[in-house]
């Protein structure tokens, strides 16, 4: 299917697509941008949510939020809500989210039965809690995966 899309699209990731101009929307949708999120730089698309990032460096979530990915305590589908401020870099996995600082902390929430997003315990965290990571390591990127969380350092 080919559709003509008014904007220069920089990121697609799952079901949305970034443009040059921040401006985020769906791939069913595209005459129509997002409203409630705007001067985005980098998307990420989980299973059933999604995380976006503005140069100013605020993260905001919003989906199914069944374990607490979003980053609040309600389930159920939600609208966006803002999460953190200094955010450097973003990743949405399988009810997971990650956030990385610009201070190379990494602050994970979301489904943690298995204690796949480095906190030490199983429960479920529905407020971006900073990962226990090896110290004084320089954090290179993260990822959010459907079982697991990867964080890339030197």
């Amino acid at each position: 299917m080919r559709k003509i899309f008014s904007e220069k699209a920089v990121s697609v990731s799952g079901m949305l697509v970034l443009t040059e101009k921040g401006y985020i929307y769906q791939i069913s949708n595209l005459n129509t941008a997002l409203t409630n999120v705007k001067n985005i730089s980098k998307i990420s698309s989980g299973a059933n949510h999604y995380v976006a990032l503005t140069p100013e460096g605020i993260a905001y979530a919003w989906g199914t939020n069944s374990y607490g990915e979003c980053g609040w305590e309600n389930t159920g589908t939600t609208t966006k809500v803002y999460m953190k401020n200094n955010i450097r870099d973003i990743s949405a996995g399988n009810q997971i989210t990650l956030l990385e600082t610009e201070d190379g902390e990494v602050f994970s929430l979301g489904n943690n039965a298995n204690g796949q997003i480095g906190l030490n315990t199983t429960a479920k965290i529905s407020t971006p809690t900073k990962a226990n990571l090896t110290e004084n390591v320089k954090i290179e990127g993260i990822s959010a995966r459907k079982l697991h969380t990867q964080w890339n350092y030197r």
